[in-house]
């Protein structure tokens, strides 16, 4: 899955690539958001439970790339050590909570936390296990339509730098041997494909102000 499809990166930008290699260049930008904007969260427990409750600050993250905000965004197995084995959630609700304020010597701001609560089916426990819980939270709502587009329109630019990086020297390389990206091709001098992928960081610095997105390091 894709937080933005092949055909919606050709509708957003004049586009002459190949779909394979397109897809490769979006799952890699989709990497490197996930880098940028997810916090991963692991609760390890040394009993046997049946029920989970968590509250953690900002939102739970669409880790599987499909929109929706459930229990295929979370992980919980148990594990010796070596063997990891899953469990089986059943039941599993989210609850957004009012924004907490949050003040520092040079900013004030406030975020989000989120409540999650989950029940698995019943399983074989020994005292040399653990139950470990994992998830990503971020400072995206992806339940949100306005900070859909945020994503959309972020992974978009990303991808389009990343093209631009891989074919700077204009040189042929894995088989391709014509590409054409918003009016840069194979011909343009690597100065001009330089200030484009300067100016595309510009404007993803932009599109973070424009939404209010804070970054992980202020987590």
């Amino acid at each position: 899955m894709s937080w933005i499809t092949v055909n919606e990166f050709k509708e957003m930008n004049d586009v002459e690539i190949d779909d394979n290699v397109l897809q490769n260049f979006i799952n890699r930008a989709e990497d490197m958001f996930k880098m940028k904007f997810f916090m991963k969260k692991q609760f390890v427990y040394n009993n046997k439970k049946l029920e989970f409750e968590f509250l953690v600050d900002w939102y739970l993250a669409d880790n599987n790339k499909d929109w929706v905000v459930d229990r295929n965004d979370v992980r919980i197995y148990k594990t010796d050590g070596e063997i990891e084995t899953p469990l089986i959630i059943n039941t599993f609700k989210r609850f957004l909570y009012t924004p907490k304020f949050q003040s520092t010597l040079t900013t004030e701001s406030y975020y989000p936390s989120t409540k999650i609560k989950m029940k698995v089916d019943d399983y074989t426990f020994t005292d040399d296990e653990k139950v470990v819980f994992e998830f990503y939270v971020s400072p995206i709502n992806f339940t949100d339509e306005r900070h859909q587009q945020f994503v959309k329109q972020y992974i978009n630019l990303l991808t389009q730098q990343l093209i631009l990086k891989k074919f700077m020297v204009g040189s042929v390389e894995d088989g391709i041997t014509s590409w054409s990206l918003n009016g840069v091709s194979v011909s343009t001098s690597p100065d001009i494909i330089q200030t484009q992928i300067e100016k595309l960081n510009e404007r993803m610095r932009e599109l973070v102000e424009d939404y209010g997105i804070m970054l992980y390091a202020t987590f």
